[in-house]
């Protein structure tokens, strides 16, 4: 009996101490008073050149070029001022 009581118990606690503004016309979504502030894109320009040090071509389909060709390497990457980046 006691078990059932804590139930009720909780049950009520959490109906009463919640409090959500549903959208109207729509099925449970919550929604809120505040705004989001709009802020600008951040916009990145990456460029680089990247150059095989080591290179194995393995050809695994039909002779001489074609789409089951593998191409595994090691490299390196150099940005637009002749930089090494990576």
């Amino acid at each position: 009996m006691m078990i059932w009581m804590r139930i009720a118990l909780v049950t009520v606690l959490i109906i009463s101490s919640g409090s959500a503004t549903y959208a109207s016309g729509q099925p449970s979504y919550i929604i809120s008073s505040s705004k989001v502030p709009q802020l600008n894109p951040i916009k990145y320009e990456i460029a680089f050149v990247s150059r095989f040090d080591s290179r194995i071509v393995v050809d695994s389909g039909a002779p001489g070029p074609s789409v089951d060709d593998v191409i595994a390497g090691s490299g390196t990457l150099w940005d637009k001022k002749g930089v090494q980046v990576g």
